[in-house]
């Protein structure tokens, strides 16, 4: 590379998106549920909502426990060795 062509070269910088003003740009999320929904929701727990809000149906709630258990037991649970 010549001498000229070098002492040319800006330095490098790299470009890093404002992130507080491409959040200022999104439109805010409005969720406003069904009428027997809006029943649901006032007189269920989070415990009980928080699947339905998700879309999780019976099998994928219970592969997520299933995950979840698994990642805090380090092993795999065995069903039939539940202190119950």
């Amino acid at each position: 590379m010549s001498l000229i062509r070098s002492s040319l070269r800006l330095p490098r910088r790299r470009l890093r998106p404002d992130r507080y003003s491409l959040v200022g740009r999104l439109s805010p999320i409005e969720y406003e549920p069904d009428a027997d929904e809006r029943e649901l929701f006032e007189q269920a727990g989070l415990g009980r909502v928080l699947p339905l809000l998700l879309g999780l149906d019976q099998d994928l709630e219970f592969g997520l426990c299933h995950d979840v258990a698994r990642h805090r037991l380090g092993a795999e649970p065995d069903p039939g060795a539940l202190p119950f």
